[in-house]
């Protein structure tokens, strides 16, 4: 590994934009790791105003210099191990839609340490990224993700990168529970989508990493060993997770899984979903114990959740392009196409059929998805 990160820093025009970076000098996490000229990555910026887009295939994802600046470093650890490091600032509203390209599945490990990202997956599913929250994804290679950075906020993040073939050898000859089974059978990965606890320990994991000045010569052993933490703490915490602030000792597991019992009753009945305290009942749990769950595995009260899955899989009805409005809303229980469209505007920033509209000209050169409910 090199001493210089080779990386590419996009600077703004010198004219009349209403956004402009922020003088604070800040931690660049790009030098800390280094990084190669080459990666996995493949991605395109999609403006949702009239500025010009741009690819990144393999090499920099280069902003046009009216759109932001953005820095990306990724650094080969081992065979299928790698180290990502992402900083930037958007000066114009886009999408960056990209995927990784690789020969197996894979985890992923997104540590946010500034800003906050909108992720929508391959799967419909939204997922919020801040420095409170990071995301476990176990994907497949080419399912892209839409990532919306909010115009003028810093945003910064280490990622932690280990395909399928490298974890069978890490965990070669030992017992796995029923979470982590998977591991050892590479034709049965599930795609899933995690939300990380930022908690004391991965943020100073992070900081180390951030701050380390290590001579070259021993920082690739320094980053082997970190990035190893990284995905032995996440593993542990997500083989036995646990609700935090949980009350009664011994009592989360059984509580986890009513709360995903719920969960799938809901998405299973989009358009006419239980009431609340019924759903409660059913499940032997109050109204407002069943919303305290809600807020502590999904991040919002029962009626929140329902409303974001019901618009996640309205994007992904408007994106098969196969449905009118009027089925959409439907199939979603309105009763009148309008109210549907008022409630999608309010979420999503825009009405649906701009939404369906942009996606048209946007989407990666992927085969289609199924349409389903997101699981």
């Amino acid at each position: 590994m090199t001493g210089d990160p080779r990386l590419v820093t996009r600077t703004t025009a010198a004219n009349d934009h209403v956004i402009t970076p922020d003088p604070v000098q800040r931690p660049d996490v790009c030098r800390a790791i280094g990084g190669e000229e080459t990666s996995p990555y493949v991605a395109e910026w999609l403006p949702l105003d009239d500025g010009p887009g741009a690819s990144y295939i393999g090499e920099q994802l280069a902003l046009p210099s009216c759109a932001g600046e953005q820095q990306l470093a990724f650094a080969p650890i081992a065979e299928g191990l790698g180290l990502f490091a992402h900083q930037g600032i958007w000066y114009r509203p886009g999408v960056i839609s990209g995927y990784l390209s690789l020969p197996e599945p894979y985890i992923e490990l997104r540590l946010p340490l500034a800003g906050t990202t909108r992720i929508l997956t391959a799967s419909g599913t939204t997922v919020i990224e801040t420095p409170r929250q990071g995301l476990l994804s176990i994907e497949h290679s080419g399912e892209p993700c839409e990532h919306h950075n909010p115009v003028g906020e810093f945003n910064s993040r280490l990622a932690v990168l280990v395909t399928a073939s490298q974890l069978r050898m890490l965990f070669v000859d030992q017992p796995l529970g029923d979470r982590l089974a998977f591991i050892k059978t590479p034709d049965a990965w599930p795609t899933i989508h995690d939300s990380i606890a930022m908690n004391a320990t991965l943020q100073r994991i992070c900081m180390e990493i951030m701050h380390h000045h290590l001579p070259n010569t021993l920082s690739r052993l320094f980053l082997t060993a970190k990035t190893l933490e990284l995905i032995s703490y996440v593993l542990a915490a997500w083989h036995q997770p646990a609700i935090p602030g949980h009350p009664i000792r011994g009592s989360s597991a059984r509580d986890r899984q009513r709360a995903q019992q719920a969960r799938d009753i809901l998405r299973a009945n989009l358009g006419h979903p239980p009431l609340v305290h019924e759903l409660a009942r059913s499940l032997g749990l109050s109204q407002r114990k069943l919303n305290h769950l809600f807020r502590e595995c999904y991040g919002g009260s029962v009626i929140q959740c329902l409303g974001q899955w019901r618009m996640e899989y309205a994007r992904a009805l408007l994106r098969a392009d196969t449905h009118s409005l009027k089925e959409i809303a439907f199939q979603l229980g309105y009763d009148h196409c309008q109210n549907f469209i008022s409630a999608f505007q309010r979420q999503v920033g825009m009405p649906p059929g701009e939404f369906r509209a942009r996606a048209r000209p946007q989407r990666l050169h992927q085969p289609p998805v199924p349409v389903d409910v997101p699981a």
